[in-house]
């Protein structure tokens, strides 16, 4: 079976870019939260940290999920390219991206020692 590649040129990634800080100095940081991921070594995207610590009454613990909805919107090509697609596929010799890869393997995935989109 053949998937056909995602539509995307560099004013695309240049537009991407400009959300990501855009977004970054609207939001409010939680970059020295010492959120953990449990992802393979080798995983590029990464799509959801955890942070976890003991409170007097139990743990108190965070969910970040990366927001790649904050660069498109639904009637944008990339929200059409990934309702097809419908999740990233996961082959022994190659990963089928949602999304295409400089958004899912950077610019939206939570990368370590960058500051990226998340929900909490």
């Amino acid at each position: 079976f053949q998937i056909r590649p995602h539509r995307q040129n560099s004013q695309d990634l240049d537009r991407l870019e400009d959300i990501l800080h855009s977004e970054i100095a609207r939001r409010p940081s939680r970059s020295t939260t010492p959120f953990l991921t449990i992802d393979a070594e080798s995983t590029r995207d990464i799509d959801d940290a955890l942070f976890c610590e003991p409170t007097a009454s139990g743990w108190h613990l965070e969910v970040g999920i990366a927001d790649p909805s904050a660069f498109f919107a639904a009637s944008d090509p990339l929200d059409a390219d990934a309702r097809l697609r419908a999740q990233t596929l996961y082959f022994p010799d190659r990963t089928v991206s949602m999304l295409p890869e400089p958004l899912s393997f950077d610019i939206a995935s939570l990368v370590a020692g960058k500051e990226r989109l998340a929900l909490i």
